[in-house]
């Protein structure tokens, strides 16, 4: 079973790729927060909670992370993937 630093690092490693990923798409802005202002970004709400998550894992080594709300969240970044053409319903054999 996972424990709560593993959940903490997932969250901070997870800005980090959508930070990463936002920046070879071309949206500017020094931290994922700031790129998700522009309206333009798929699911930018959900990259925003993730973003607003991670700033408080990050400022709080005791935030307790809501594994429900991740679960959820990390769920929906699979469709964000799809948006970004990162990765397709296609099935390979």
């Amino acid at each position: 079973m996972l424990d709560k630093g593993d959940h903490r690092r997932a969250i901070l490693r997870m800005e980090e790729l959508f930070y990463e990923l936002l920046k070879r798409f071309n949206y500017s802005g020094k931290t994922l927060k700031q790129m998700v202002e522009d309206p333009s970004v798929p699911d930018g709400e959900n990259l925003k909670r993730l973003a607003e998550v991670a700033e408080e894992v990050r400022k709080d080594r005791q935030y307790s992370v809501n594994i429900e709300e991740m679960d959820k969240l990390f769920e929906s970044f699979e469709g964000t993937l799809k948006k970004f053409g990162v990765i397709t319903d296609e099935v390979e054999d």
